[in-house]
């Protein structure tokens, strides 16, 4: 992410509180996944960073977690259970949307997160 950082503030960017992240699969110690971060200005995208002035999360299940890092797979858990008792079909992996810095791990973490919902199956 290091490298990211530097990418945009090369091009005058500077990062704002927070940011989003999907996790699409894990398999040993290699994970795909996809991070997200405020900027106060547009900037060219690469090969390796897309940059999307605006970035929307539609027709989800939201729950909101407000308490350490440490518990956040706890409110996934919460919303996981909820979707499936619901008999709703995700679209896609969730999106955890971090609102706020935090630089231990037992800081209180203020994230929303969203589970893309296949409006079919609703």
């Amino acid at each position: 992410m290091g490298k990211m950082f530097e990418y945009v503030e090369s091009h005058g960017a500077k990062k704002l509180n927070g940011c989003i992240s999907a996790t699409y699969a894990v398999v040993d110690d290699v994970m795909d996944i996809e991070v997200g971060m405020p900027i106060d200005n547009e900037i060219p995208s690469t090969d390796e960073y897309i940059f999307k002035p605006v970035f929307s999360l539609v027709n989800c299940a939201k729950v909101s977690h407000n308490d350490s890092a440490l518990h956040l797979q706890e409110t996934i858990g919460k919303i996981n259970k909820f979707v499936l008792e619901q008999a709703l079909k995700p679209s896609t992996a969730c999106f955890i949307v971090i609102h706020n810095e935090m630089t231990e791990p037992n800081d209180v973490m203020n994230a929303d997160i969203y589970i893309p919902i296949n409006i079919s199956s609703t």
